[in-house]
């Protein structure tokens, strides 16, 4: 597989790295600005969508840049699609059962999209401006409504589908027929991508464990790297890894940046990351589409932009003090960011869809 298709099809299904505590300030660290300030590479546009009923769990865009899709939960359930320029709604619809943690995808035309409701995986297709359902795929397993968002992702020739939960992953095919979810056959799985050449890349992380193995239908090939893959930049350039296994009962998360083809480090930082419910720390973590930041959701769900070539601090996105950020996506063309959370501060309080607009160089 190339570089690229791991950087495109890298999906996250719980990236985090658990170490007794934070260290002090490391090498490459460093507080940011005033979130407005000199180094601020996103300023706040306004809301997209303010004033919400539900939390806006998911953002997603089309990779044509069409299409902005939000799933709320915790309130009203509903699936949304606006038009991701003028920011006009489009589509929406209620759903029965609460959304589940994981990112939805839409495929490379932005004809369909592909998301999980309830226990299922639901394929829908885009009919004027309707999004109808095409097939619904009972995945076997509760998927579960947690802070942790687990991407799903599509294969190159977008006839199968990958997710998981932290623990196991499972290859979902999306032919005329459904089938049951194929489990990979590992545990601690905690990212999926997949290979041109077939088959997929699985990032372990466990209690024992820290490594990306390859998984074809044979099962594991004996390929191992020697730190879990958790995200790769657009680039194909950078690797965001961990590489120590899972300790219990800590509050800190060890990252960090490597060069994808020399394997050699380039930056390391640490986070206080949101913990789970059952108290495990979290971390969500993507690449600007020019590879040249990471956006992470750190402690109190702050949104961290950095430097993806160092780990440096540039940026705390977000407009109040008391803000939280729950889901967050870039515009393909890396123009805008989409932010959803809560907005509290200045006499307001309320869940919004936040429109970051990209600052010139």
């Amino acid at each position: 597989m190339t570089r690229r298709r791991l950087a495109l099809a890298v999906g996250l299904c719980a990236g985090l790295l658990l170490l007794a505590a934070c260290p002090a300030t490391t090498a490459g660290d460093g507080e940011a600005s005033s979130p407005h300030g000199a180094e601020a590479v996103f300023r706040l546009k306004g809301p997209l969508v303010p004033g919400y009923a539900s939390i806006p769990w998911q953002v997603a865009f089309s990779p044509d840049g069409r299409w902005l899709t939000v799933i709320e939960g915790y309130g009203p359930n509903l699936i949304s699609v606006y038009d991701a320029r003028s920011h006009d709604l489009r589509w929406r619809r209620s759903v029965e059962e609460q959304p589940a943690s994981y990112r939805p995808v839409f495929s490379r035309d932005g004809e369909r999209l592909v998301h999980v409701e309830g226990d299922a995986l639901v394929i829908r297709e885009r009919a004027e401006h309707e999004w109808r359902t095409a097939q619904r795929i009972a995945l076997g397993f509760d998927p579960g409504v947690t802070m942790m968002v687990r991407p799903v992702v599509l294969s190159p020739d977008e006839r199968e589908a990958a997710l998981c939960d932290g623990g196991r992953g499972w290859r979902v095919p999306l032919g005329p027929t459904p089938e049951p979810p194929k489990d990979v056959g590992l545990e601690d799985v905690v990212a999926l991508a997949y290979r041109q050449e077939g088959g997929l890349y699985a990032a372990r992380w466990g209690s024992e464990v820290a490594e990306t193995v390859i998984v074809v239908d044979s099962g594991a090939v004996p390929a191992k790297l020697p730190f879990a893959i958790l995200g790769a930049s657009p680039d194909a350039k950078t690797w965001l890894v961990t590489r120590n296994p899972r300790r219990e009962n800590a509050t800190c998360v060890a990252l960090e940046l490597v060069d994808a083809r020399t394997r050699v480090r380039l930056g390391a930082f640490s986070i206080e990351a949101e913990r789970s419910r059952g108290g495990i720390p979290l971390v969500q973590a993507v690449f600007t589409p020019d590879s040249r930041h990471l956006l992470t959701i750190e402690s109190l769900l702050r949104g961290v932009l950095r430097d993806a070539r160092t780990g440096r601090v540039l940026q705390r996105v977000l407009e109040y003090e008391g803000d939280r950020m729950i889901s967050f996506a870039f515009r393909p063309d890396g123009l805008e960011l989409v932010t959803g959370g809560r907005r509290s501060g200045d006499d307001v309080q309320e869940q919004a869809i936040l429109s970051w607009e990209r600052r010139g160089d």
